[in-house]
């Protein structure tokens, strides 16, 4: 999801005060975000003037915080939105830097956020083509918890992947059943049975398929196969801890939850497969 947000946005990143928990949540993994260069500007006078007035003391985490909203926003030249901001400041009767934050929105086709009631409230109900947030909204949180964690990985793809995953299945219950008969499961505890099983085509077909997939897919297939797994547990925060592990835990470990993905997959969007 494609964001804009404002300097009354990115403070509460960093200051403790009303909101800043919602503001946290635009931080979010899947979040694209958009502002232009001037908040850097904003940020920064903001901050200095919460420590003239002593509310609390100037540290170098401040001034090391620019570089990281430089790394975290996608920064855009005034100059390249001076123009429009100038019209929208006329048409609404508003100050020409909030207006560049509306301008940056439109460019960027993105969704404005905003802690700023007054700029919401002289935004909304114009004949500009964009919509604008306000963070303490109700139901704010939700619907940004939900883009943030929305999948990326296709339908046809998981149908793929499971289908994969269950002529894997069968492979299994057949070697089983020739080295081990009915009565003992099949358990890789040799170099002979991993590289049989590893080796096999079906398996082969399985991780190349999966080789495919781009990392945001990759953790799609990871929070899904531990959310049909564990059905006490929130799909955001499995996602969050997928987000984390991702790069963590190998091939064979997330395919290892295939059998969760289907049961994952239809609690999650309430679609069978």
């Amino acid at each position: 999801m494609r964001l804009s947000v404002d300097a009354s946005v990115a403070v509460k990143w960093f200051v403790s005060e009303p909101l800043s928990e919602n503001a946290r949540l635009l931080l979010a993994h899947r979040l694209e975000l958009h502002a232009p260069d001037l908040l850097l500007a904003e940020f920064a006078n903001v901050i200095c003037k919460k420590i003239r007035r002593k509310e609390f003391e100037a540290s170098p985490r401040y001034v090391d915080s620019l570089s990281m909203l430089g790394e975290t926003i996608t920064l855009h030249p005034v100059e390249d939105l001076i123009e429009r901001a100038m019209l929208i400041s006329l048409e609404i009767e508003h100050p020409v830097y909030d207006c560049l934050y509306v301008a940056c929105a439109e460019e960027t086709e993105s969704r404005l956020m905003t802690a700023d009631q007054k700029l919401v409230n002289k935004v909304s109900g114009r004949s500009l083509d964009l919509d604008i947030d306000f963070i303490g909204a109700d139901g704010f949180a939700d619907e940004v918890t939900a883009a943030a964690t929305a999948l990326v990985i296709r339908k046809e793809t998981v149908v793929q992947l499971i289908e994969a995953h269950d002529r894997l299945a069968e492979t299994r219950e057949s070697v089983r059943d020739a080295r081990h008969g009915e009565a003992r499961p099949f358990v890789i505890e040799t170099s002979k049975d991993a590289g049989f099983y590893f080796d096999s085509v079906t398996y082969r077909r399985l991780a190349e398929l999966f080789r495919e997939l781009g990392d945001e897919e990759r953790i799609d297939l990871l929070a899904l196969g531990w959310f049909g797994r564990h059905r006490d547990e929130d799909w955001p925060s499995l996602f969050e801890h997928a987000c984390k592990m991702i790069d963590m835990v190998d091939e064979h470990y997330t395919l290892g939850v295939g059998h969760h993905w289907r049961e994952g997959y239809e609690r999650l969007t309430g679609v069978s497969l």
